[in-house]
């Protein structure tokens, strides 16, 4: 058995499906992905609740905070997924959450850096 109690191969393929959402989380609102403290901070609170629905509403909450400001749609969009799909064990929104920052950082890593306007030499 795997360390979740899920047989190897099954928690592989989990493990498979939330790499592939959350890469493809962070590359839908790759503009938006708040920074790698903000991120770890997502995680810091899901270690602190037994609840995934409060984990969600964490996130949903920040979401508001966020909507004026960079971050506020990629917090919308990761509050649906973990409804959608992860919310059914705190261990799972845990997990995906670790994933999602990894993934954000792989992304921000990879997003082409933004030029300076070309100007006066100095």
């Amino acid at each position: 058995m795997a360390q979740d109690g899920r047989p190897p191969k099954e928690q592989a393929a989990w493990l498979d499906r939330a790499v592939e959402a959350a890469r493809a989380l962070c590359q839908e609102v790759s503009s938006e992905l708040p920074d790698k403290s903000a991120l770890r901070g997502l995680v810091a609170f899901a270690q602190t609740t037994p609840s995934p629905a409060e984990a969600v509403l964490f996130i949903r909450y920040q979401s508001t905070r966020a909507a004026s400001v960079r971050g506020g749609r990629f917090l919308s969009r990761l509050a649906q997924e973990l409804e959608g799909r992860w919310a059914n064990d705190i261990e799972e929104v845990r997990r995906f959450l670790g994933i999602l920052v990894r993934a954000g950082i792989v992304e921000k890593a990879a997003a082409p850096r933004a030029r300076p306007p070309a100007g006066r030499a100095r």
